[in-house]
């Protein structure tokens, strides 16, 4: 009879442990494949220049990574150019070959410059390396 019992709690064990092994899972569905897109071919945008009366004045936006708006601007002799400050950094500005520069601008300030000069004024910013804006004053 032991041994009967044994043999019985031998099998009762087996199917136990052959109910608690999981079946195997099926693998999860792979996700679909982002979508190719092919690059559009673009022309570069070109700039008109912004034209000033002379004697007059005209505003430039200082919007730190995305540089000068506008990005040049042409106008007569006399005329005095407002840079405002439309972002969260401080900035400077500087004339190159000129020597001028801006004070350090707060967010919100602004800077006057008036262009007594004809010719061509790159002025950069140095906070935003690379960003520029080209006065033409003729």
């Amino acid at each position: 009879m032991k041994i009967l019992n044994l043999l019985a709690l031998s099998v009762l064990l087996l199917l136990v442990a052959g109910c608690a092994k999981t079946a195997p899972q099926p693998d999860a569905p792979a996700a679909p494949a982002e979508p190719q897109v092919e690059p559009v071919p673009t022309e570069p945008a070109t700039v008109e220049p912004v034209s000033k009366p002379a004697g007059g004045s005209a505003e430039v936006q200082i919007l730190g990574r995305a540089g000068f708006e506008p990005s040049e601007i042409k106008i007569s002799t006399g005329t005095t150019v407002t840079w405002r400050v439309s972002d969260t950094t401080t900035h400077r500005l500087i004339q190159v070959g000129t020597g001028v520069s801006s004070p350090l601008l707060k967010p919100g300030a602004t800077y006057e410059y008036t262009f007594n000069q004809p010719g061509k004024f790159e002025v950069l910013d140095v906070v935003f390396k690379g960003k520029s804006l080209m006065v033409i004053v003729e």
